[in-house]
C-alpha cells in the first residue's frame, strides 16, 4: 500500500475539521440567540421549573425568592410585548403555603395547576391539581391512584387536551432510578392507570418530561444516554395508530450541554424554547431563559383564545366550553370558561374539522366549525364569543352535518346534538322550532323539500332521545333566505344550515 506524504496528511485533516465545523454549525443552525427572561421574571435566587399556556401570554415558574409563603413557591409572570414579561407575581393560597410546592405544570388555558406536595418525610411525593375560579385558586385536589402510587410521583406535565398526563416516579414497574410514566383519560373523563414509557426510559434516570402542544412530541431530560454531560434533553414522538415511541433524539448544543440540563419546554408553534439554566451571565443561582428554535414546529397548531360574553351587555359569562374533533366524531375535553373574565383557550391540531360549542345557564347555545389545514402556519388567532338570550333569539347549530343532497344525519352531528338534547331535558318547558336551510344548488321545489326534510330528520333524533315531539316544530325555507353569497363554495356552505328557535 503506497504511503501518503504529509501534504496529503494535511488535506485530509483539513478536510475532517471542515466537516466536523460543518457539522456543529448544522446543530446550531436550528437555534437563534439566547435571551435572559430579565429581572421582572429571575432573582438573585433560584428560578427553574418554567412552563407556558398555550397562546404563550403566561409562564408558571417555581422560586425560592423572598416574598412568598413558603421556601419554594409557584410565581406567574404575564407577556408585555414579544421579548419583555411583567413583574413575577406569587400565585399565593391554597396552592403555596408554608411548606414546599415544586414541580409544577401550567394547563394550556391557565387555568389548572398541577403540581407535587411533599408527603411524610418528602420521600413520598404526589401530584395534585388546582383549577381557578374566578380570580381565585381552587384547594388543591389529589389526583386517583391510577397517577399517584406510595412512591415518589413528580415533575407532571399536561397535554394541551388535558387528556394525556405524563410524570417522573420511581415506583416498581420501571427500568430505572426514576422513569417517564404517562396516564390517559378513560372515556368516562377518569384517569386510567399509569404505565412506564419502555422506549424511553433507561437502567438510570429520566426526569422532566413535557409534551408539547402537538400531542405527541415529548421532551424529557436523562442520563442514561450518551449525551454532552450529566442530563441531556431528549425528544420521542408518540404514534398514536401503532401505539409506540420513537427512539429518543438528543437535542444537541446549545440546548444540551456538559452540566445537567432540564426542564427544557417548547412553544406551540416550535419557534421558542423555554428553560432553566445557571450559565454565567444571569441574575441569581438558575434563571429563566427562551432560545429562538427556526426549525419550527412540523405539525400545524392554533391556539384560539378570547372571552365569552353577554351579547347586549357584553359583560364576561362563565361558560361551558366543549371542543369536538369532528374528523373522528370524538368529544376532546369540556372544560368552564373563566367565571370572571370570560376568558377561554383550546388547541386544534392540522389536518383536522374541529367543532366548538358554548353553553350557559339562560343563553341559547353557540357553536362554530373550523378545519385547520395541515400545511397552513401555526399561530394563535382571537375570537370573543357573544351568547345571546335563550328564548326569543335563533341560533345557527354549525356542526350539523347532513350527507350531501339528503337529509341523512351524519355520524359527526352526534355530539352537539346529544348537547341539545341535555339543554332541553334541563329545561323542561323549553319549546323550539328547528329550521332548516339550504344553498341554491337545485331546483327551488327540491331544496325546499330538503330544508323541510332536514329539520325534521333533527326533531326526529331529539324525539328518539327523550325530547317529547310536542316541544318540536320544524319549518323549511329551501334556499329563500341566506346568509352568504351562493357563488362561492363558502358562501353556499353557510347557507346550507340549521337553525333553532326557542319560546316557552
Amino acid at each position: 500500500m503506497k504511503k501518503m506524504n504529509m501534504k496529503q496528511y494535511i488535506i485530509i485533516i483539513a478536510m475532517f475539521c471542515v466537516s466536523l465545523l460543518q457539522a456543529q454549525t448544522a446543530g446550531r443552525s436550528k437555534y437563534g440567540k439566547i435571551i435572559n427572561l430579565g429581572k421582572n421574571v429571575n432573582s438573585s435566587y433560584e428560578d427553574y421549573q418554567p412552563t407556558i399556556t398555550a397562546d404563550e401570554k403566561m409562564i408558571l415558574f417555581a422560586s425560592y425568592r423572598p416574598g412568598g409563603l413558603g421556601a419554594e413557591d409557584f410565581w406567574i409572570t404575564e407577556k408585555i410585548d414579544s421579548v419583555k414579561w411583567g413583574m413575577a407575581y406569587n400565585v399565593g393560597a391554597p396552592v403555596n403555603t408554608p411548606g414546599t410546592e415544586g414541580s409544577g405544570c401550567i394547563a394550556a388555558d391557565g387555568q389548572r395547576i398541577y403540581y407535587v406536595k411533599n408527603l411524610d418525610d418528602g420521600n413520598n411525593c404526589d401530584i395534585f391539581v388546582s383549577t381557578l375560579k374566578g380570580k381565585q385558586w381552587s384547594p388543591p385536589e389529589r389526583l386517583p391512584p391510577t397517577v399517584n402510587s406510595p412512591y415518589w410521583d413528580s415533575q407532571p406535565s399536561i397535554s394541551a387536551d388535558g387528556n394525556m398526563l405524563f410524570f417522573a416516579s420511581n415506583r416498581p414497574g420501571g427500568k430505572g432510578l426514576t422513569d417517564i410514566w404517562w396516564s390517559k383519560r378513560g372515556p368516562d373523563g377518569k384517569w386510567q392507570q399509569a404505565k412506564p414509557i419502555t422506549k424511553i426510559n433507561t437502567p438510570e434516570s429520566e426526569a422532566t418530561p413535557y409534551i408539547h402542544a402537538d400531542n405527541k412530541t415529548l421532551f424529557f431530560s436523562t442520563n442514561g444516554r450518551p449525551g454532552l454531560g450529566g442530563y441531556d434533553v431528549f425528544r420521542s414522538i408518540y404514534d398514536a395508530e401503532k401505539d409506540e415511541w420513537s427512539t429518543p433524539v438528543n437535542m444537541g448544543d446549545p440546548i444540551c450541554s456538559e452540566l445537567d440540563d432540564k426542564y427544557f419546554i417548547l412553544s406551540p408553534d416550535g419557534n421558542r424554547g423555554y428553560f432553566a439554566s445557571n450559565r454565567d451571565g444571569g441574575f441569581g443561582e438558575h434563571d429563566l431563559y427562551m432560545i429562538n428554535m427556526f426549525a419550527g414546529s412540523k405539525q400545524v397548531i392554533v391556539t384560539l383564545t378570547g372571552f365569552v360574553k353577554d351579547a347586549k351587555t357584553l359583560k364576561p359569562v362563565g361558560a361551558k366550553v366543549t371542543l369536538m374533533n369532528l374528523t373522528k366524531g370524538e368529544k376532546i375535553n369540556e372544560f368552564d370558561a373563566n367565571s370572571d373574565n370570560g376568558k377561554y383557550l383550546v388547541v386544534m391540531q392540522g389536518g383536522n374539522n374541529y367543532g366548538l360549542f358554548v353553553e350557559a345557564d339562560g343563553y341559547a347555545p353557540f357553536s362554530e366549525s373550523y378545519y385547520i389545514d395541515q400545511y397552513a402556519g401555526s399561530g394563535t388567532y382571537p375570537r370573543d364569543i357573544l351568547l345571546k338570550s335563550l328564548v326569543g333569539e335563533t341560533t345557527t347549530l354549525n356542526n350539523i352535518f347532513f350527507e350531501t343532497g339528503k337529509a341523512v344525519l351524519l355520524p359527526s352531528s352526534k355530539i352537539e346534538l346529544d348537547k341539545m338534547v341535555e339543554i332541553m331535558k334541563k329545561n323542561p318547558s323549553l319549546k323550539v322550532e328547528i329550521i332548516g336551510h339550504t344553498d341554491n344548488q337545485g331546483t327551488p321545489e327540491g331544496n325546499q323539500r330538503l330544508s323541510e326534510d332536514r329539520a325534521k330528520a333533527v326533531a326526529k333524533y331529539l324525539s328518539d332521545n327523550g325530547v317529547s315531539a310536542d316541544r318540536l316544530k320544524t319549518k323549511g325555507y329551501g334556499d329563500t333566505k341566506p346568509v352568504a353569497d351562493n357563488t362561492t363554495e363558502d358562501g353556499r356552505r353557510k347557507n346550507r344550515r340549521v337553525e333553532m328557535a326557542f319560546t316557552k
